[in-house]
């Protein structure tokens, strides 16, 4: 018999910066994404600046990836052509940390793969919340889920 495994990949901490811009609407900002916290500064007066940092999965990024491994399935329609994909999934993390308003951003191109990538997020436990000056605020983020059929036999 064969056993069903899957590789799930996630490359959170590029998504997460490239959402920043929705947080601070600053026009004449700069933006270092090199830090879990960043400091926006207007250009015109160095004074006037925000600090925020990014909404975090507790545990971080190694958590956030055991957590998926745990809890995605590989679709058991795709089984037989061993389909491969990566699902954009976008949504909130609120100022309380709770996870909201999942949507698909990037489609697999197999909608059974996008269900199941939202179904996954949609499980997510709370979230750290992002914060703007010290307090906590929504903010949109994204995640890509990839699917990858792997069989191996049982022991």
């Amino acid at each position: 018999m064969k056993k069903l495994f899957f590789l799930i990949v996630a490359f959170i901490c590029a998504m997460l910066c490239m959402n920043v811009n929705s947080a601070v609407a600053q026009q004449d900002s700069k933006v270092n994404c090199q830090d879990k916290a960043m400091v926006f500064k207007n250009s015109k007066n160095a004074a006037d600046s925000t600090k925020l940092s990014l909404p975090e999965y507790q545990g971080g990024v190694s958590a956030l990836r055991k957590y998926v491994r745990e809890n995605l399935e590989y679709p058991q329609v795709l089984e037989s052509v061993q389909a491969e994909g990566t699902t954009m999934v976008q949504f909130i993390v609120g100022a309380d940390g709770e996870v909201s308003e999942v949507t698909v951003v990037e489609s697999s191109g197999f909608p059974e793969m996008d269900d199941e990538a939202v179904r996954v997020v949609q499980s997510f436990p709370n979230w750290n919340p992002a914060t703007k000056n010290g307090k906590a605020i929504s903010m949109r983020t994204q995640v890509p889920i990839h699917f990858k059929y792997v069989p191996e036999d049982e022991d």
